[in-house]
């Protein structure tokens, strides 16, 4: 199991690239597509599948959740849903109006902290199977 420090490094690293990856997501799907609400739920899936890729790598094949078995999709989907409806609210609450990058980046930030805590919880639920 990794020390504290890594899994709170890890999680940091699934934020920054959650919010790097929903922000550049959301202005390229901007130019492709005028609603803030499908910018926000394609940003926040973007930002889930690099926090999911991100993830594992850092805390290790204990943290690993793949994306296609069913509890993978079913927590990636739900992340993704509840990051695009709360980023983008949030970003609308921010700035009237509100930017692409700003709302991808609210998107990815949230479902990317939604990803990080099934991870890590996944990770304590297989190093301490008595407890779970």
């Amino acid at each position: 199991m990794p020390a504290g420090g890594s899994v709170s490094a890890g999680v940091l690293a699934m934020v920054l690239v959650g919010a790097f990856g929903g922000a550049v997501a959301g202005l390229i799907v901007a130019s492709l597509v005028s609603s803030e609400a499908v910018i926000a739920l394609i940003a926040a899936f973007v930002a889930g599948v690099l926090a999911l890729t991100v993830g594992p790598r850092i805390l290790g094949n204990a943290a690993r959740l793949s994306p296609s078995s069913s509890a993978g999709l079913s927590n990636l989907l739900i992340a993704s849903l509840v990051g695009a409806l709360a980023g983008h609210e949030l970003a609308v609450d921010i700035r009237t109006p509100s930017a692409s990058t700003l709302i991808g980046a609210a998107s990815g930030v949230i479902a990317a902290i939604l990803i990080a805590g099934s991870l890590v919880t996944v990770m304590w639920v297989r190093n301490h199977p008595d407890n779970g």
